[in-house]
């Protein structure tokens, strides 16, 4: 009788490789999450240093040679109307108040 090749042994390899990606894989959108949740936290009490309505106008000041400056000041909530806080949030979405948020 001829010996025949043992067929098994690189499986443990293959799922010692498999276990080992997973593992990572778990790590990397554990990670990911846990940055996007800091920066979402970290964002409730630090004002963003720009916003894409200012990167679009440095631009295109930057393309017609001309000089950009930014006029804006951040005011607390408390400070604006409640009727102007409304105004905003029914431009945003008309049926906020019929759809709870």
């Amino acid at each position: 009788m001829t010996a025949r090749p043992n067929t098994h042994a690189k499986a443990p390899i293959r799922t010692g490789f498999l276990r080992s990606f997973v593992r990572w894989l778990v790590i990397g959108v554990v990670l990911l999450w846990s940055l996007a949740a800091l920066i979402l936290v970290a964002a409730r009490w630090i004002d963003p240093p720009t916003t894409a309505v200012h990167n679009q106008r440095r631009l295109q000041a930057w393309i017609h040679h001309t000089p950009y400056r930014e006029r804006y000041k951040f005011i607390p909530l408390s400070q604006i109307s409640p009727d102007l806080q409304h105004a905003v949030i029914a431009a945003e979405d008309a049926h906020f108040y019929q759809h709870h948020g």
